[in-house]
């Protein structure tokens, strides 16, 4: 993760207070001592000790008691790393850690001759959680699982975690979903393991989120990142400007060379005014099957666009970037997302995807985004096209008793807005909504199949039918037609049908969606299936099931 963009810089909703927690107590006066008695001891029973070792920052300290001395205790150092104030009469020691950091031992003894020793360790702490955050949501509504979602994500980026600690954040299940205009409170538990360097560290963080009422936005400029599709080497992937009352959509799909490879994006502020952004996203992967990551995106993200279930993120330049992705991957995989952004104030805002070296930090981040766009892999999958003037967008009106209806999407692509744009030729990050009208007008009961057929290739789709989401398996063979739904049509009836879908990164368009009176083929075929997606013999018992990847597909 990019450790200096997550320490306070990162302001979510109207407010992030961030409390570096733990933070020791100043040290005290030194305990009470008393003389010590120059009378014999009684044998000792064994020294007993509480706790039995003891960890501090460097300057901290900590207490330990001492029980069954028959006598004067006193204390000693194998390194000095620390010193030790006795108090004789209460049998307790103070241990106060120096500046340098490292293990010793403290070794105990009494008068009688008995000792018991206490591991001392002196390490910074793993990291620092913040006592209070703020989520700014969207949604009608938005769903309790995606709200969790969402607070530990909120966590992961305002948490500061030093190298090597490992953070974990227990989010309880919200127990319902949270309605437009209301609000609630998460008391999340937060522990950082510190490793062999650094001290584990554990509290309560309380997120307060806030379900804003906004309207839902239609992005009029679709920002396309596909080119160069692999990634090979360092450097800016796609950078752009967002302006306020122009909102964009932003749509990425890359995969990797066998080599490793570090992806950043971040939005940042042009001024240093509040500049509130609502975001409507989803992500997907990394992952070797790129359909499927493809598949889920697209499912995803139309799936929270129709409940414009998203967050409000407070940018100002005084307060750095907002790292939205930081993923590390290779050996072939893939990412995609599709991020809806909206200006609410301020702005404008620069939108940039990077790749970045492993050990990159923020500053080096910074110098990267400056540098000359990586060259092209010569597809032309990429640039700003317009997605204003209903593009997407189509009505078809279908007849009991005459001709079947369809229509062909993924084929052209939306208009360039810029002269340096490629072409979308699978209409990758256009959301797609098709009205159908399903009439009878006989004065009998018919039924209307709602189909897909692929034309280009290897295909998967979701189809929102009036909000409910129909998954489709994979498909391969344009002769054949597969059903999405059916609908029943009364004597005389008309039946509205909206569907919302987009095309998955990964697979392969145009495809062909109508309506028709002969029944399609009822279920998609199996992934081996000769019309599947992976035609091929069945694996033995003993084989793995994981598909193998799709040959050259045009995203």
């Amino acid at each position: 993760m990019i450790r200096s963009l997550a320490v306070g810089a990162l302001v979510i909703g109207v407010l992030t207070a961030q409390v570096p927690s733990p933070t020791p107590p100043p040290t005290p006066p030194p305990l009470p001592t008393t003389t010590p008695s120059a009378s014999p001891s009684p044998a000792s029973a064994g020294l007993a000790v509480s706790p039995l070792s003891v960890a501090m920052p460097p300057g901290g300290f900590a207490d330990v008691t001492v029980g069954n001395a028959s006598g004067d205790v006193a204390a000693t150092f194998d390194k000095h790393l620390a010193t030790a104030i006795v108090d004789l009469a209460a049998h307790v020691v103070r241990v106060t850690a120096g500046a340098a950091t490292g293990n010793d031992v403290m070794h105990l003894t009494d008068p009688s001759g008995a000792q018991v020793d206490v591991p001392v360790r002196i390490a910074p702490y793993g990291g620092t959680l913040a006592q209070t955050l703020t989520l700014n949501v969207t949604g009608t509504p938005a769903d309790a699982d995606w709200v969790a979602a969402q607070i530990r994500d909120l966590l992961r980026r305002s948490t500061a975690v030093q190298p090597g600690a490992q953070a974990t954040f227990s989010v309880a299940p919200l127990t319902a979903p949270l309605a437009s205009g209301a609000r609630t409170s998460v008391s999340v538990p937060v522990q950082i393991v510190g490793g062999a360097d650094y001290l584990d560290v554990a509290g309560t963080t309380v997120v307060n989120v806030q379900n804003m009422t906004l309207d839902p936005f239609t992005p009029t400029l679709l920002l396309y990142d596909d080119d160069p599709e692999r990634i090979v080497g360092d450097g800016p992937l796609f950078r752009a400007t967002v302006r306020p009352n122009e909102p964009a959509r932003l749509y990425y799909y890359h995969d990797s060379d066998a080599g490793s490879h570090r992806v950043v994006m971040f939005l940042s502020a042009t001024t240093a005014e509040p500049t509130p952004v609502q975001v409507v996203a989803a992500t997907g992967g990394p992952n070797v099957d790129v359909m499927t990551v493809g598949h889920n995106v697209s499912r995803n993200y139309v799936l929270s666009k129709l409940r414009n279930q998203g967050v409000v993120i407070d940018l100002a330049q005084d307060r750095g970037d907002y790292p939205f992705l930081d993923v590390t991957f290779g050996g072939g995989a893939g990412i995609a997302g599709s991020v809806d952004l909206r200006v609410l104030g301020g702005g404008p805002v620069t939108v940039a995807l990077l790749a970045v070296p492993a050990d990159a930090d923020a500053d080096a981040i910074a110098q990267i985004a400056l540098q000359a766009p990586l060259a092209k892999d010569g597809h032309g999958r990429s640039g700003i096209f317009k997605l204003d003037g209903g593009y997407g967008n189509a009505y078809k009106n279908y007849v009991a008793g005459g001709p079947d209806v369809s229509l062909i999407y993924g084929d052209a692509g939306p208009p360039a807005a810029d002269a340096d744009a490629g072409r979308d030729a699978g209409d990758y990050g256009v959301l797609q909504t098709i009205a159908f009208s399903l009439n009878n007008p006989t004065d009998k009961p018919a039924v209307a199949y709602l189909y897909e057929r692929p034309i280009g290739g290897i295909v998967r789709s979701t189809f929102f039918l009036d909000g409910t989401a129909v998954e489709m398996g994979c498909v391969r063979d344009p002769s054949r037609r597969y059903q999405i739904s059916t609908y029943a049509l009364a004597p005389g009836a008309t039946v509205p049908l909206t569907i919302a879908t987009m095309t998955d990164g990964g697979s392969n368009y145009p495809i062909e969606i109508g309506v028709s009176a002969t029944p399609p083929i009822p279920t998609t075929p199996a992934i081996d299936a000769p019309d599947g997606c992976f035609p091929k013999a069945a694996p033995s018992p003993e084989a793995s099931p994981s598909p193998e990847a799709s040959p050259s597909p045009r995203v």
